[in-house]
């Protein structure tokens, strides 16, 4: 006589099922989502970096070219620099509060898609001012 089992055996599983499969993508999707992000976020940052610096250097370098003497120290209004058209330069004297100072503020800017901008005021003498024989 043949014995039967009363005992249920279950069945070795060798797959995954399509719930498992769905929800593994699901997450693979929002971790690359949030990787790309992230990446975009750094890529934006690092450009934003890039022209505050070159922002910073290029006002520097034309308050420098003006107290050494290349050009007259005057009002200078809005100007493109030569090596860039998107990037352009202003300088403005104004008096100080005492009379023989005076504020020389230079000011650069980048127009274009992402503007910038950024200023230097310094004070100069304003025997610095006349005009050199």
């Amino acid at each position: 006589m043949k014995r039967i089992s009363t005992r249920y055996e279950q069945p070795t599983r060798t797959g995954l099922t399509l719930l498992e499969v769905l929800v593994s993508l699901a997450i693979l999707g929002g971790a690359l989502t949030a990787i790309g992000r992230l990446t975009s976020n750094g890529v934006t940052a690092a450009l934003r970096c890039q022209h505050d610096t070159d922002a910073a250097l290029r006002c520097r370098s034309q308050l420098d070219l003006l107290l050494a003497g290349t050009a007259p120290i005057r009002d200078v209004p809005w100007q493109a620099f030569a090596d860039d058209p998107q990037w352009r330069w202003s300088a403005t004297l104004l008096p100080a509060t005492d009379r023989q100072l005076v504020t020389l503020t230079v000011a650069v800017e980048r127009t274009g898609t992402k503007p910038t901008n950024f200023q230097l005021t310094q004070f100069i003498r304003q025997s610095r001012l006349k005009v050199r024989p």
